[in-house]
């Protein structure tokens, strides 16, 4: 009887000693992930050849049970490599039945690191180390295969991380900073980096001091300049706090370095970090470098700062090109780019300009801004865009005054106040940074948009462009310096539209010198000496125009209609009321006016 059941016993063992440990997992439902694992990691021949192994196997619900989206980031080919560290750290080079542990062991694991494995009593636990958050329970010891054995686990097994190295033994095992490892070593500060921090190194590469003139970095490396080669090194460094990415906010932030001064950092919406150098931006190409004392961001130029003592290069891009290149400008260029400033800023020059940064434009209300950026209002952009600018000179911050008045290419002067602290205000905006050199000018960085002062009549018109044809009448009239004066005026303007209305040739007509009395005769039958505001009307009223003459104005649900008559063939209709200026109000209307006049209907005929 005991041998017929030893022989019943050793049939039933049979198929399972020979399986090979990638057949028997092929075989268990419950190891499907990891069969796929070590398919994607090609281990499948190495775990089906002799061996002997040991595999300590991950359930399909350990594997779902790592942060979301490990599994299918480990999974992809580019992450082969970790995968496999990971699979090769569950397998020993030998096999270790559960019967044969001790209470603990320490085993070395084909990945190389080691393994912590505990038994007490039948428990028997896997891990990194023996803390309880690494370790995982073996659920189902002593599988056997053909070439070794299988515990199944509940838990995967990540090896433990290497040490970290500190921030100049990072930089010293890493190519693309060996012209940094070069400074820092000609310097004092690789004794500093080494120590116990906590530092942040914003690291430029090789290519970044290769930008350098030959003759600046070899000065800055000659043992005489060692003070200069320190402060600039000091520059690229935070003391005290390893600031990672995700510890930035969004837009820009001064952080004070161990050299003293304050860098410019700024973080856009999209994650990217760019830091000032003094013409222009690095950019982090590489964040959050971890190392024993610090963090590491590694940068694509050399942080100027204004230290390094030898002549920078001068600046090659141009005022538009500087501002494409400056993250916090990317409101501004999306301004010139909808108007017609763009290609004169990139032009010879020279020009000064007062570039506000996206937070200044967000400070607008949406709908002005909108209204700025639409196509029908770009005169009014074009003109606000102009009132930043200075054009025939590049006016740094040196040689600007205490208090005064510059004209700007939109013709109004801003007003320059510089305060005994050294701070720099245009009319009411700060400027946050100063005296950004450019080939054709200067940029001068300022936290609130330039509002242009409200304009005047003429102005106004000047701005709108459907007024262009009632702007050249009014300058052939010689009525623009009445027309821009104290005021008060009430201007009924009529469209471009409306001019092409008259007869054939009137206008040309009107527009000669020796018409310049009629044509002032009819513009003036569109002013009243007054502002009146269409909320001020009544249903009905005649009022006196400038001219002398009457004006019938009639006002019924919300709808103005202006003639010299109230015959429907004489009245024309306002379709943009209570354009505000700084003298009076402008009423655009759909028709040209004609005074009652036997004088004006001859000209016309």
């Amino acid at each position: 009887m005991k041998a017929v059941f030893a022989v019943g016993f050793l049939a039933l063992l049979a198929p399972i000693a020979a399986k090979n440990i990638v057949q028997l997992a092929e075989s268990v439902q419950d190891l499907s992930t990891l069969v796929a694992a070590v398919v994607a990691g090609d281990l499948a021949d190495t775990l089906s050849s002799a061996g002997p192994f040991t595999v300590f196997a991950p359930t399909n619900e350990a594997f779902s049970a790592l942060p979301a989206g490990v599994l299918e980031s480990l999974m992809k080919p580019q992450q082969k490599k970790e995968l496999v560290d990971i699979l090769t750290y569950h397998v020993l080079p030998e096999k270790v039945l559960s019967t044969e542990l001790k209470p603990f062991q320490a085993v070395k694991t084909v990945e190389g690191k080691p393994l912590h494995v505990t038994k007490s009593g039948d428990r028997v636990r896997v891990g990194s180390s023996l803390e309880s958050k690494d370790l995982r329970n073996v659920i189902k010891a002593d599988n056997l295969a053909s070439n070794g054995v299988v515990h199944i686990i509940d838990g995967v097994l990540l090896p433990p991380a290497p040490p970290l190295k500190n921030i100049v033994d990072l930089a010293a095992s890493t190519a693309d900073l060996s012209t940094l490892v070069t400074a820092l070593t000609a310097g004092k500060l690789t004794g500093a980096l080494s120590g116990t921090g906590p530092f942040t190194v914003f690291a430029p590469i090789n290519e970044a001091f290769a930008r350098l003139p030959k003759a600046t970095l070899k000065k800055l490396l000659d043992p005489s300049n060692i003070k200069e080669l320190d402060a600039l090194l000091e520059y690229h460094v935070i003391s005290g706090a390893a600031v990672h990415k995700a510890d930035l906010k969004l837009g820009r932030q001064f952080v004070k370095t161990l050299e003293g001064k304050k860098v410019e950092i700024y973080k856009t919406e999209s994650g990217e970090v760019f830091v000032k150098v003094r013409l222009s931006w690095a950019k982090v190409i590489a964040a959050d470098v971890g190392a024993s004392n610090g963090v590491v961001h590694i940068i694509n130029h050399v942080l100027d700062g204004g230290l390094i003592p030898f002549p920078p290069p001068a600046p090659s891009k141009s005022i538009v090109q500087l501002a494409a290149a400056t993250p916090d400008l990317s409101t501004l260029v999306t301004a010139l780019k909808a108007g017609n400033l763009i290609n004169a800023l990139s032009g010879t020059g020279p020009f000064t300009v007062f570039a506000p940064t996206n937070e200044a434009f967000a400070k607008l209300p949406k709908a002005t801004l909108s209204h700025l950026l639409d196509p029908k209002n770009i005169k009014e952009l074009d003109a606000t865009l102009e009132y930043h600018v200075i054009s025939g000179a590049a006016v740094f911050k040196a040689d600007l005054k205490s208090d005064q008045k510059v004209k700007t290419l939109e013709g109004q002067d801003v007003e320059i106040k510089r305060t005994t602290s050294g701070e720099v205000l245009v009319n009411q905006a700060k400027v946050a940074t100063a005296d950004v050199a450019a080939s054709n000018g200067v940029v001068h960085i300022i936290d609130s948009v330039l509002m242009i002062p409200t304009p005047n009549i003429v102005q106004l018109a000047e701005r709108t462009l459907d007024l262009s044809t009632l702007v050249s009448a009014v300058v052939a009239g010689d009525l623009a310096d009445t027309l821009s004066s104290a005021g008060k005026f009430t201007v009924f303007a009529p469209t471009n539209e409306a001019f092409k209305a008259l007869p054939a040739g009137t206008l040309k007509t009107l527009m000669k010198p020796q018409n310049k009395g009629e044509l002032v005769d009819i513009l003036t039958y569109h002013v009243l000496p007054e502002q009146v505001l269409s909320t001020q009307l009544k249903p009905f009223q005649a009022v006196k125009t400038v001219e002398g003459k009457l004006l019938h104005v009639q006002e019924w649900g919300g709808k103005v209609r202006v003639g010299p008559s109230l015959l429907s063939k004489d009245l024309k209709n306002v379709i943009k009321a209570d354009n505000v200026a700084s003298n009076g109000v402008v009423h655009i209307i759909d028709g040209v006016l004609l005074p009652p006049s036997a004088l004006a209907e001859t000209i016309i005929v």
